[in-house]
Order: C-alpha cells, then sequence, then structure tokens
C-alpha cells in the first residue's frame, strides 16, 4: 500500500524500516496516512521569520519532474455508520485528515499542478492551502478554533521518501513555519484547543523522536527503550497517542503518554499498530496490520479507549483502509485504496 500518513506518520520511520527489515510496504504506507512525512534544516525562529505574516495562497505548487508515482487513495467520513467519499474535484488522490466538532475537516491532496492541503466548510466548500514558496503541502488537522497545522517541503514530492519537510501553523490567514531547534526535520500531525502540537523531528544523527509544542517550547517525546518515536495526536486533556518502533522486534506499536506515564499497546490480532487520533473521549482510532509483509492495514476504533474492545473499520471493497481521526461527535475521516 504505498503513501497515506502520503495519508502521514514520518519518512524517518521508513529509513529506520529499512535499516531493521521491516517490510518495504508497510513502511512506505505508514510513512504516509495524511500525506506523507519529514527533513530539513531550519530552526524555529528562523522559519517562523521568512513565514509569518504570509497569508494563504491559490497559487500552483511547483512539483518537481520526475515526481514519484500517486497511489490512487480516496478520502473518506463515517458518520453513524455510514461511508461517504470525500475526493476533490479533479484530483488523483485524496486524504482526509483531522476534522473537528463544527463541521470542518482538513487533509491532503494531488492534482495536475502539485499536492496541495485544503480545508472544508460544514457546507462542503472547499479552500486550497498552500505554504507559500513550497513544493508540496499537506494539512493534518484544525481545532475548534480553526487553527490547521501539517507539513510542506520546500525541494520536492511529499511522495518522496528522501525529501525534506518542514512542519506548519496556519492561524487567522497566517502560515509560521515550526521547526524543532536543531533537528533537520519537523513534521506536525495534531493540534489541540489550547493551541498544542504534536508532531516528530529528525536529528542529524538519524535518530527520530516525538514532540510536543506549548507556547513556543518543545519538549521531546520518547517511549522507553524504542527505537524511534512518533506522536500523532493530542485532545484536550493533553493526552497524547502515537507510535514507537519496537528495538527487538523492529515493529510498530501504539502508545498512549497520559500524565507523564506511557502506555504501550497493541489491537488484539494484529502485529503492527498505528494509533492517529485521539478525541476529548479518549476514543482511539488507527490503522493497524496483521501481517509485517502485509501491503494493506485496517483501520480500527476503541471506543472506550486503551485496553477496551476493538472496532475494525473496512472502507466496503477497498483494497486497504487508513483511519486518520475522530471527533467528539464519534465522525471518524481517513482514507482507503481501491
Amino acid at each position: 500500500m504505498p503513501s497515506l500518513y502520503s495519508t502521514s506518520i514520518s519518512q524517518d520511520f521508513h529509513r529506520h524500516f529499512s535499516r531493521r527489515g521491516i517490510a518495504a510496504t508497510v513502511a512506505t504506507t505508514v510513512v504516509a496516512a495524511f500525506t506523507s512525512a519529514f527533513t530539513s534544516a531550519f530552526t524555529m525562529a528562523g522559519a517562523a521569520s521568512e513565514s509569518a505574516g504570509a497569508r494563504p495562497t491559490a497559487t500552483q505548487s511547483r512539483p518537481e519532474s520526475g515526481a514519484v508515482a500517486v497511489a490512487p487513495f480516496h478520502g473518506f467520513l463515517l458518520d453513524r455508520g455510514r461511508f461517504t467519499t470525500l475526493d476533490v474535484p479533479g484530483s488523483a488522490k485524496t486524504v482526509i485528515g483531522r476534522g473537528n466538532n463544527r463541521g470542518q475537516i482538513v487533509g491532503g491532496y494531488t492534482d495536475r499542478s502539485g499536492e496541495h492541503g485544503f480545508v472544508r466548510d460544514k457546507r462542503g466548500q472547499l479552500t486550497r492551502i498552500d505554504v507559500p514558496g513550497a513544493s508540496g503541502t499537506s494539512a493534518s488537522q484544525i481545532n475548534d478554533h480553526g487553527d490547521i497545522v501539517g507539513y510542506y517541503s520546500q525541494t520536492g514530492s511529499l511522495e518522496d521518501p528522501n525529501v525534506k519537510r518542514h512542519g506548519f501553523l496556519l492561524r487567522r490567514s497566517r502560515f509560521t513555519s515550526i521547526d524543532v531547534p536543531g533537528a533537520v526535520q519537523t513534521q506536525v500531525f495534531g493540534i489541540n484547543d489550547a493551541g498544542h502540537m504534536v508532531g516528530d523531528y529528525l536529528n542529524a544523527d538519524g535518530s527520530f523522536h516525538g514532540f510536543v509544542a506549548q507556547r513556543g517550547r518543545f519538549t521531546s517525546l520518547d517511549v522507553p527503550d524504542a527505537a524511534g518515536t512518533s506522536a500523532a495526536a493530542i485532545n484536550n486533556g493533553g493526552r497524547i497517542v502515537g507510535s514507537y518502533i519496537d528495538a527487538a522486534a523492529a515493529r510498530l506499536h501504539g502508545y498512549l503518554l497520559s500524565e507523564g506515564n506511557y502506555t504501550t499497546f497493541d489491537a488484539p490480532g494484529f502485529q503492527v499498530t498505528v494509533p492517529f487520533g485521539i478525541n476529548n473521549h479518549g476514543q482511539v482510532v488507527g490503522t493497524a496490520y496483521s501481517d509485517p509483509a502485509a501491503p494493506t492495514g485496517r483501520g480500527f476504533l476503541l471506543r472506550r479507549g486503551i485496553g477496551g474492545p476493538v472496532t475494525l473499520i473496512d472502507f466496503p471493497r477497498a483494497a486497504g483502509t487508513v483511519v486518520n481521526g475522530i471527533n467528539d461527535h464519534g465522525r471518524i475521516s481517513g482514507a482507503y485504496l481501491r
């Protein structure tokens, strides 16, 4: 399954997967569930000073020639048991990220002009999001205040596992680049209503870590004894979910970070677990794989939180399903592959 977390977690995971022998199919899929992943060498202050004050633009992105082939993903919403496909008109690929409780959703899509983020209001109106000067942009989440986070590249396609990425925050029509100080690459996946952001970053030594950013201060997140950690989502109670690589088994597992304590978990019956979202009720969604070498995954919902029963989510007749988010009304968003 090519590119969903080109749907999201991190291309750093891709590099670590390759070095540790994890199947390239799973690596590429995980390095995809919002729209791809990581890398570049700006400090937060430098990048923010360059891009702060810039406004959303509908100008065309500049994709590199010879870009990586686009997998035919389609976005979807699942509300009250009903699936609805949601594709940006004219797109070759659409991936839905995480929406808010006001009916707005964000995501990323690819068309002939390049890779773009978007926001869709509750009436269905779409607005394109392009970070100024970016060659590719993808939006990960929108909170109830309308703040949007995501990531972008200035040097090539987000589908390219070697391209470097920066995080961004779009607030009141102004972009700010988000880069962990000293990191060579940063990616932002989640934001709560207090403006706290989570994501992951890559260091020059090849190590990667999750982070939470609060009022401009970054705190690294590392599951004990993990080979690498990524933070995917944070709710208004400050509870964080994400994934980590087990150094011993070289597989991805999920974790919940609450009040400073890490609780690791796996979807029962699956060997790879990748949580992508948590709402304010503590319900968790993500994607799981029964075989690390399998090319496709299945979405899952932990309706009663970690330790509760698992509900599997499969878009009808799809080859694979990735679930990226759930809001407080229980509306689930993601993407599927035909």
